[in-house]
């Protein structure tokens, strides 16, 4: 499989809404295309602050997009787009670190519903390896990688999740069968990303 990159943040934008390029002054850019434009300026400055676990410095960074519905890698935009697919998910996984890293240290409220709400979109998301075979921006082993970062993160998040249990966030509205959903897709999502990772590997070995 080729590792190529797909056009650039500007062409994809043109193809998708040919007037964002040609905005006059009395036009509303597309709210797509802010969100790109800042997910694309944005995605290493996270995942350097990620390993100098700069926990508050993310949040700051990710909080014009993370309440946007494209901050989701489960929203329809992404099925057929799975560069920015990874972008995104990459970012939501980001912020669920930084709430659940915060939570420790206070402010409850907040860090309690960012984490839930990060968790909830990361445990729906059900695209796997095989669907990275169609697509031509990633490596096999880009991909693989892909899905050990959200295998891990969901190694996390269940014991994150056992730690702190259904009683803090029904403190913040949370009702029970919400999180007791989630609690249950978090480890069927887990079972089944190591099981896809294990067989995706014997696969590569073999080639």
């Amino acid at each position: 499989m080729q590792n190529e990159q797909p056009a650039g943040v500007t062409a994809y934008i043109r193809a998708l809404v040919p007037s964002a390029s040609l905005l006059g002054g009395d036009e509303v850019e597309h709210t797509l295309t802010s969100f790109l434009r800042t997910v694309q300026a944005n995605y290493q400055r996270g995942w350097d602050l990620f390993e100098a676990q700069d926990f508050e410095a993310i949040l700051r960074l990710w909080q014009p997009v993370a309440l946007s519905e494209y901050c989701d890698p489960t929203h329809p935009e992404w099925s057929d787009k799975l560069f920015y697919r990874a972008m995104v998910r990459a970012a939501v996984m980001q912020l669920f670190y930084a709430h659940a890293q915060l939570l420790m240290e206070g402010d409850y409220e907040t860090h309690t519903i960012g984490a839930f709400r990060a968790l909830s979109r990361l445990a729906r998301d059900a695209s796997l390896v095989e669907d990275a075979r169609d697509d031509v921006t990633l490596s096999d082993t880009a991909a693989l990688a892909q899905d050990q970062n959200l295998h891990d993160l969901l190694i996390f998040a269940g014991q994150w999740f056992e730690q702190f249990g259904t009683t803090l966030f029904a403190a913040f509205g949370v009702d029970e069968a919400s999180a007791h959903e989630l609690h249950r897709l978090i480890a069927a999502r887990e079972r089944s990303l190591a099981e896809i990772i294990e067989r995706f590997s014997r696969l590569h070995e073999r080639r």
